[in-house]
């Protein structure tokens, strides 16, 4: 689908290389996510602060009043969007029932509707001013990665906006993450949607955002 083969069988390869069968994305997650608070936020590196300091620069310029978030973890970003921005309903899910529980008490004071679901299993008859996902499209095998973009922007009135790795033809995923390299710019063309405005954040790490 991606014209990548040989990033593809890379891939295949590196992970049978780690593991004695397929990369599961759910059941990874669920076992990975369940100590991700204590992991990374205790530990926050300096690039992801950054990373949170030009997303609140960039979306002043626009107006939203509500909000969805898929694959929220323990709400570092939902923390963030609700203290520097007037939302008045704002949503988030993910899929590990930890990191749920985690958010619910990292954002105990904020008005938020956390749920546990999949990105396969959520449905919403709502649809969103702002929809977003902080490194999640990165974790999506590249099969997948199609259906995911399209079925998260379809929840968006007005903008579509995710933190991911900047496209690389040439890399393997991450042994411990498994970060994937998708052609974003080619997968949001292919779906119909408008090419993403770019805001580095550094060599790793990259906003995507866009507006309907």
């Amino acid at each position: 689908m991606f014209g990548r083969r040989g990033l593809l069988r890379k891939t295949k390869n590196h992970l049978n290389g780690i593991f004695e069968g397929k990369y599961e994305n759910e059941k990874f997650w669920n076992n990975f996510g369940k100590n991700y608070y204590e992991k990374y936020e205790k530990n926050k590196k300096e690039w992801v602060k950054e990373q949170e300091i030009l997303l609140v620069d960039h979306l002043k310029e626009y107006e939203f009043d509500s909000v969805l978030e898929f694959g929220c973890g323990y709400g570092r970003l939902t923390k963030v969007l609700c203290e520097n921005f007037s939302i008045k309903t704002y949503n988030a899910f993910d899929l590990v029932p930890e990191q749920i529980e985690n958010a619910k008490k990292y954002c105990k004071d904020l008005d938020v509707q956390f749920k546990v679901s999949s990105i396969n299993d959520f449905k919403s008859t709502e649809k969103f001013d702002l929809v977003v996902g902080p490194e999640i499209l990165l974790h999506i095998e590249p099969n997948d990665i199609e259906f995911v973009i399209k079925k998260m922007s379809s929840f968006a009135n007005k903008f579509f906006m995710a933190t991911a790795s900047p496209y690389n033809p040439d890399a393997i995923i991450h042994r411990g993450t498994h970060t994937f390299y998708h052609n974003y710019k080619k997968i949001y063309d292919m779906i119909g949607l408008p090419p993403p405005k770019i805001i580095p954040v550094n060599d790793i790490n990259e906003i995507q955002f866009i507006s309907l």
